[in-house]
């Protein structure tokens, strides 16, 4: 099996190169990257407005919005869907000050 040394790690980092979009107002960055043809798609919200008795359920909302349906799926058929079609969906909540 093969090892990785340290002097196999470049000791300077490669810039991404990316194409900022906007779309509806909001800033969009796009990075193609070798990925074997996945597409991996991440977003962030700021929560700034979001009022503070809301907060605390943040963390449910996390866990529980990957199994919500949609206007037109059934939360069952909606799951099934992104387990066929997707890696994995999933939403993660991180603070920072």
């Amino acid at each position: 099996m093969p090892t990785l040394e340290i002097e196999d790690i470049p000791k300077t980092v490669e810039p991404t190169n990316f194409e900022k979009k906007t779309i509806m107002d909001i800033p969009v960055y796009f990075s193609e990257q070798p990925t074997n043809g996945l597409t991996f798609f991440r977003m962030k919200i700021d929560i700034k407005n979001c009022p503070n008795y809301i907060r605390p359920y943040l963390h449910f909302y996390s866990l529980i919005f990957p199994k919500c349906g949609s206007k037109t799926l059934k939360h069952n058929v909606m799951d099934q869907k992104l387990d066929l079609y997707t890696y994995n969906f999933e939403v993660q909540r991180v603070t920072t000050p």
